[in-house]
């Protein structure tokens, strides 16, 4: 048998594919298990957004491969499955990040709903109408802080959003005990900040996020203005 990843012989036979105990290795390597805060809201990170954990999200995005997609999700859930029981329940609202307008036309996997709804099966989703909604014109790996003119027509399109909040969504924004926002993959910051910012507008009380990946030191949220929304405190949630 070969490792799926790195293709190196695995000592036995085992199906569906599998990893090596290099792989596996790689991914322990990875694992942040820290706390960022982004906008004053706790935002867990499961991975360094390198080596292998790098490759499963590119191979899940772009290429569609469900094997890296599969693996991505079991180790996901591996390594923040304390965060995972304590938010798998029906009280807990799940907000995924949108999708991106060049992933859904391509028909590419929405790795953070299929991760969010991989790991949360009791809990209650929304996703959609309005949440997001700026963002589902965005080109992956275009989410850095944008030029005044592109801000601005993002400013007004979060000021034409009362035409389609319904008065269902906002109770069940209002109404959450907590709201968690899940991401693939969190490079600026800006997404994220935003996201929770429009909760927050809709009445949202008790926020948090969960990110797959983020790069391993924060100097992409600095760079881009946001310092007084990040800190380096780290810990569980």
């Amino acid at each position: 048998m070969i490792c799926a990843f790195c293709e190196s012989m695995l000592p036995v036979i085992i199906c569906p594919p599998a990893v090596c105990a290099a792989c596996e290795e790689e991914v322990s390597r990875r694992a942040l298990g820290k706390t960022e805060v982004v906008h004053l809201t706790d935002v867990y990170i499961i991975f360094e957004y390198q080596g292998l954990i790098r490759d499963l999200i590119g191979r899940s995005k772009i290429k569609n491969d469900p094997v890296a997609l599969g693996f991505l999700l079991r180790f996901a859930r591996q390594y923040a499955v304390e965060k995972l029981i304590e938010f798998d329940n029906p009280d807990t609202l799940i907000c995924p990040a949108p999708a991106s307008l060049w992933g859904r036309v391509r028909g590419r996997f929405d790795v953070a709903e299929m991760f969010a709804r991989a790991c949360f099966p009791r809990a209650t989703f929304l996703t959609g109408r309005g949440i997001g909604g700026p963002f589902r014109g965005k080109r992956a790996g275009r989410n850095s802080m944008p030029a005044p003119s592109r801000l601005k027509r993002i400013k007004s399109l979060l000021n034409s959003m009362n035409s389609i909040r319904s008065s269902a969504i906002l109770d069940r924004i209002s109404l959450a005990k907590r709201i968690l926002v899940v991401d693939d993959v969190m490079t600026s910051g800006f997404t994220m900040r935003t996201q929770i910012d429009q909760l927050k507008g809709l009445g949202a009380q008790s926020i948090y996020g969960l990110v797959i990946a983020t790069p391993c030191r924060s100097e992409s949220f600095f760079k881009h203005g946001l310092k007084g929304g990040i800190s380096d405190d780290h810990g569980k949630l």
